[in-house]
């Protein structure tokens, strides 16, 4: 079934929507993938900032970097990282997981789309877990057994928000590196209609 996007953009609840939207609309696309992104709200209204690589480790310590400088420069209240990645699920109760092999060397890994929202009030996530047909091409997402995180969760995409509301110093200061890295914001407005 088609993720269908939210009728407003104001909680947490509707970015994850509008993340989910994101996800199915690029996947059944031409592209049939889903380019990594970061959806924000802020009071100046609705983000989408999608890097022009992510191929390195590089690549990936600089998006959170950006993340990080949006949520400052725009008083974001809320911020969502829309990936594809490789996990690995335990098939049963108490079967152990060898953490010594990247999930995407694992023989028993599954391909999820990973959603991960965070506000003042913490975190959600989601992961949706691909589904694809004979052929290789995606036929919908697959429902989920695996628990909807709320506490403090850790790694480069996570601990996005600043942890107190920005100064205007900080947040003109944090405009200017994005401006001096080459980023800049064209702000065009949210309309349900587009999606």
């Amino acid at each position: 079934m088609k993720k269908r996007p939210p009728k407003k953009l104001e909680t947490v609840e509707n970015l994850l929507q509008q993340a989910e939207h994101y996800a199915d609309w690029m996947l059944r696309g031409a592209a049939g993938e889903v380019p990594p992104a970061l959806m924000a709200l802020t009071p100046e209204g609705f983000f989408l900032h999608i890097p022009s690589r992510m191929n390195s480790q590089e690549d990936k310590d600089r998006f959170a970097k950006v993340i990080r400088l949006i949520a400052v420069a725009y008083k974001a209240t809320a911020v969502a990282t829309i990936m594809e990645s490789w996990i690995v699920v335990p098939k049963r109760r108490g079967q152990e997981i060898d953490l010594t092999v990247p999930p995407s060397q694992s023989p028993d890994r599954e391909e999820v789309v990973s959603i991960i929202a965070e506000a003042a009030q913490g975190y959600a996530t989601r992961f949706l877990f691909i589904q694809r047909d004979s052929f290789g091409k995606f036929a919908g997402f697959g429902t989920s057994l695996l628990p909807s995180y709320t506490d403090q969760l850790e790694g480069r995409f996570t601990g996005l928000m600043p942890p107190k509301e920005p100064t205007d110093e900080m947040v003109m200061s944090a405009r200017n590196l994005l401006q001096m890295m080459g980023i800049s914001v064209e702000k065009v407005g949210f309309d349900p209609k587009w999606n």
